[in-house]
């Protein structure tokens, strides 16, 4: 695990005000909801990578998956079941609102999330992350499943790029060890 000295408090405000040469002081920030506390933190890297959200998520959708084979015995009115595995799955929403008056900071604050869906070719796979939401997760590692994004707020004086963006998150969770029930509870 990275030393947690060596830390990179937003990627993207570091990676974005180097990129266009903006000047930190005409950042004008939207009030954030979450004081930074709700993050993706992103695991492999040499220095810590905190994907921070800007607004509290409404939700968070829990699915545990269940798979289950169907055997169907001669003779027998009703079928067994085998359990077979399962796979437990979060997804919510985010809500990211343009600080900068180019609304760049929209867009690219979408692709650092989408590129969490990439590998880099045969070098490395696509990394996994950590969800820090208060007390509810904090050790599990996810797999990202799927990120889509829905742009909004476009106008002319912006030369049509988003306002506002919402991007649904699906994250699987891999374990090293193989869970039990008791393990749950």
């Amino acid at each position: 695990m990275p030393d947690p000295t060596n830390f990179i408090h937003s990627k993207f405000t570091e990676w974005y005000f180097s990129r266009h040469k903006t000047d930190v002081s005409k950042y004008v920030a939207v009030t954030s909801t979450t004081k930074e506390q709700l993050y993706l933190v992103v695991l492999g890297q040499e220095k810590y990578v905190k994907i921070p959200f800007q607004f509290v998520p409404n939700e968070i959708n829990y699915d545990r998956n269940i798979d289950m084979q169907e055997i169907k015995p001669i003779m027998r009115n009703l079928p067994n079941y085998q359990y077979t595995g399962g796979s437990t799955i979060i997804s919510f929403t985010l809500d990211f609102f343009a600080n900068l008056d180019s609304r760049q900071d929209v867009i690219d604050r979408c692709r650092e999330i989408e590129a969490l869906g990439y590998t880099d070719g045969y070098d490395n796979d696509k990394p996994l992350v950590k969800l820090v939401w208060g007390g509810l997760f904090r050790e599990e590692k996810w797999e990202i499943l799927s990120i889509r994004a829905k742009y909004s707020e476009f106008k002319p004086e912006s030369n049509f790029l988003p306002q506002q963006a919402y991007v649904d998150i699906s994250l699987g969770l891999v374990s090293d060890v193989n869970p039990k029930w008791r393990d749950i509870l």
